[in-house]
């Protein structure tokens, strides 16, 4: 299919709202942008690098990308990463913005480009600032003129180029900030506070930020500001930061760190921690240096045993200490922190200082426990305080200041420093039905599950354990709660059979074995403890088909340490059932039916991808669930690996046949039924960004026709079935962005006394995309922090949906499906990819 085919179906935002639901009006954490900077502002791409002659000069309107650059302050640091390099250019444009007029009101994107509000010369070399060997040649290359007297007509048409520009406007004051106070922190988009921090256990803390982008709105464009946190290295003295790492891992501080004592794996953890992290060195204040030292991991040798020659003579670095500094060290045996340099830079951990406001990296894992803490402050975080901590951050001297912000003002870039009001509608609850035709009471996005039956029970549980793997759990209350539980699945209508086994065992190993042939495996874990979970998933889910279910024993016991009460166990059993009936193949609940859709006549697909941890190695993992089931309500999934980080799917089109050919054959042979074709695909594709729409359109969309017309071609030669082509809805779902939206309370009209929105709370203008056809919907009532709705980009409709039919569809079937595949999945993907036994 052609690129001017594929645009036809493309849904373009055409005004027209849904008119379904109760209107209400709604606070958002979007700012709407009044007046934009004023006049010409000049694009640049900027190069810096050493040189021994001055380069030629030029005038060409083209694109330089910043070259890898050589050290500019010391000659023992050439292997420089992106990240020191981009430090390092930031302190060049700083210099330029304090020692020359023309680049004082200019504003820098920290890696290449320089936006200035007057024209610079092509080549300007700038003296031996940092006391390097080379002078420093800085070229810039003007690429265009942002000319926002002429945007301001036509705001919808920002290009990207002013957006960009815009958001590095935002950042400048914070980013100034950043270098005289150690209590702003920029990253990236996000500029956090380490003000006020809470520390978890690891050597880690906390901060609050706050993560901003300008985004394109109706009528007008807007700044998006939500809250977010940071973790950052705990400062201080290295060996405490190091005891509560090893605190952590139970290992012994000072032992562990011993240089006869630790072994290869510990070298190896401990460094994929701390490589990277600044510090500072007292003892060398004399001799003003100027930059952190970075540490790039433990060295095998002590203080004791690494010798070196020196003005003293062949000595080790303890008697080095004593004899320059008069300081004995208190852990000679401790291994030496080796620094990033070309030469070998050795120091005892006791002589180094963690710099504070060292915000941690991606490639450092944390605990599940640590994981836990973040979630706990993070939901901590509710409405109201959230929308107040974001208007309050805009104001004089706060975090972002938007008030007064010195280049927002002599721009004349102006914010409304209020937060958008919206309208949105609450549409109706939808209906689901259980056994016997039974509906629910909704109040306010839940129900309870008493005296309802589950849709479709599976097959009777003839053989079942529970599997103990926590020492706060004994036997009775493992028995009592499996006596519990089958009571309560027996009144839902799951038969489970009331003798069944329970095993004991420190690890899942000890245990699972013992199981056999059980048809449904209960394990109950001590705490959230990672490799547990990959174990018991990697014995039921790969090496013997078993489904299991995992539960904390927190969940069900009190704060003593007994197992609850039948009445607070009964609300958890039942939403347990639930859990167990659909692993078990039983069908929960159906929608009656959903607007413009006729279910029978409809499979409904998921999508996403899960890519590698970053630093990690191994193939991304695309996913598809699918639904096999007349009521749409039963879903099979299917996996396929790709390239690393790939985030188009390459085998989409196998894929799409493959869940036309399950849903035949569970129709036709599952269920003894007529085989009615599909006349409509309703497609919801995750993790895919804005700027990735096009690609996706013109790739996947692609792939997704020709599969359907291989199965066409299929099932006309195999079961002598003709039919025409279905219609295909493809939805991408967002849900990893900062919108978020806030309900007044008691129907105040000011923004400190909010609430979370109600489930069906739908918002499809003023903060919506002029371009693509999209809405935001909440779908699950919020029940810990603040609640965030999904994202919908509708991005190809042959079906032709009112606003009305595409919201109230997709709210009934917004049932959770999990497209993801665990961790140890993925590893073991990988493993079976490179062949790896």
């Amino acid at each position: 299919m052609d690129r001017a085919a594929l645009v036809k179906y493309r849904p373009v935002r055409s005004g027209r709202t849904g008119t379904v639901g109760r209107s209400i009006d709604i606070f958002t954490n979007n700012f709407e942008i009044l007046n934009f900077p004023e006049g010409k502002w000049y694009h640049y791409a900027g190069m810096i690098a050493l040189s021994s002659a001055l380069p030629r000069l030029t005038n060409e309107l083209t694109w330089i990308d910043l070259a890898p650059i050589v050290d500019i302050s010391s000659p023992n640091d050439t292997a420089n990463p992106q990240f020191r390099r981009d430090e390092r250019n930031q302190r060049v444009i700083q210099h330029l913005k304090l020692n020359d007029i023309r680049f004082g009101e200019g504003v820098y994107d920290g890696k290449a480009i320089f936006f200035s509000r007057s024209e610079l010369g092509p080549i300007l070399e700038m003296p031996n600032v940092f006391d390097s060997q080379r002078p420093i040649n800085v070229t810039f290359t003007r690429i265009q003129v942002v000319d926002f007297s002429i945007l301001q007509q036509f705001a919808r048409g920002l290009s990207q180029v002013a957006v960009n520009m815009l958001n590095i406007l935002l950042r400048e004051t914070p980013s100034q900030r950043q270098g005289a106070d150690q209590s702003i922190v920029v990253k990236r988009r996000a500029i956090y506070s380490t003000a006020d921090m809470r520390p978890i256990r690891g050597g880690f803390q906390v901060a609050d930020g706050f993560i901003q982008s300008v985004r394109p709105g109706s009528p007008r464009m807007v700044v998006n500001v939500n809250y977010t946190s940071g973790v950052t290295w705990q400062p201080g003295p290295l060996p405490d930061l190091l005891k509560e790492v090893l605190k952590l891992r139970n290992w012994n501080f000072p032992r562990t760190l011993e240089s006869d004592m630790i072994r290869g794996e510990q070298i190896r953890e401990i460094n994929k921690l701390i490589r990277g992290i600044k510090v500072m060195a007292p003892h060398l204040d004399g001799r003003k240096r100027k930059r952190p030292l970075v540490i790039s991991g433990l060295h095998s040798k002590n203080a004791q045993t690494y010798r070196f020659d020196c003005n003293f003579g062949n000595v080790s670095v303890a008697q080095y200490f004593q004899m320059q500094y008069n300081r004995v060290l208190y852990y000679p045996t401790l291994c030496l922190v080796s620094i990033r340099s070309n030469d070998e830079i050795l120091f005892p951990i006791e002589t180094l200082v963690v710099l504070p406001g060292q915000l941690v990296s991606k490639a450092v894992k944390l605990f599940p426990s640590q994981v836990a803490e973040i979630q706990r402050i993070a939901q901590d975080m509710k409405p109201s305080p959230r929308l107040k901590s974001i208007a309050d951050s805009l104001r004089s001297n706060q975090v972002l200041a938007y008030e007064n912000a010195p280049v927002l003002v002599s721009s004349k870039f102006r914010i409304d420093l209020r937060p958008m009001i919206s309208k949105a509608r609450l549409l109706p609850p939808p209906d689901v039905l259980y056994r016997g035709n039974a509906k629910p009471s909704i109040a306010r996005g839940a129900w309870n599950m008493m005296q309802l039956k589950v849709w479709q029970s599976p097959q009777p549980v003839e053989k079942w354990a529970i599997c103990v793997i926590s020492p706060r759990c004994d036997r009775g209350a493992a028995y009592e709660f499996g006596s519990t539980l089958v009571g309560i699945c027996g009144q839902m209508g799951i038969p489970l059979n009331p003798k069944f086994q329970i095993f004991e065992g420190p690890t899942p190993m000890d245990v699972l074995g013992n199981c056999g042939p059980a048809s449904f495996v209960l394990c109950i874990l001590n705490g959230p403890e990672t490799s547990h979970k990959e174990a018991i998933k990697k014995w039921g889910d790969i090496q013997h088909g078993i489904p299991t279910q995992i539960i904390l024993w927190d969940k069900i016991s009190d704060r003593g340490g007994r197992l609850n009460g039948r009445n607070k166990l009964d609300q958890y059993c039942r939403n347990l059932g639930l859990k167990i009936n659909a692993k078990l193949g039983g069908i929960n609940c159906i929608p009656p039916s959903l607007p413009g859709i006729v279910l029978h006549e409809t499979i409904i697909i998921g999508l996403d991808v899960s890519h590698p941890s970053p630093g990690a190695l191994g193939p991304s993992v695309a996913a598809m669930a699918s639904s096999v089931d007349p009521a749409c309500s039963f879903y099979i999934g299917q996996s396929q690996l790709q390239q690393p980080r790939q985030e188009a799917i390459e085998e989409l089109r196998v894929m799409v046949t493959h869940a036309l050919r399950q849903q035949f054959m569970y129709i036709t042979r599952g269920l003894n039924k007529k085989y009615m074709p599909p006349k409509q695909v309703l497609l919801f594709r995750d993790g895919v960004s804005e700027g990735q729409f096009i690609d996706i359109i013109e790739t996947e969309i692609t792939q997704v026709k020709g599969g359907i017309s291989d199965w066409l071609a299929e099932v006309k030669k195999n079961a002598g079935l003709t039919m025409d082509m279905p219609r295909l809805t493809f939805v991408v779902v967002g849900k990893k962005h900062h919108f978020r939206m806030f309900a007044p309370r008691d129907h105040q009209p000011h923004h400190t006394r909010v609430d979370n929105c109600q489930s069906g709370t739908v918002i499809d203008s003023h903060v919506t995309n002029p371009y693509w056809d999209d809405y935001y919907l909440l779908s699950h009532a919020a029940i810990l922090g603040t609640s965030r709705p999904a994202h919908y980009s509708v991005l190809w409709d042959e079906t032709g949906f009112t606003a009305d039919h595409k919201y109230r569809s997709i709210f009934v079937t917004s049932t959770p499906v999990q497209l993801e595949l665990s961790p140890f999945q993925r590893q073991v993907e990988s493993s079976l990819l490179a062949g790896i036994d």
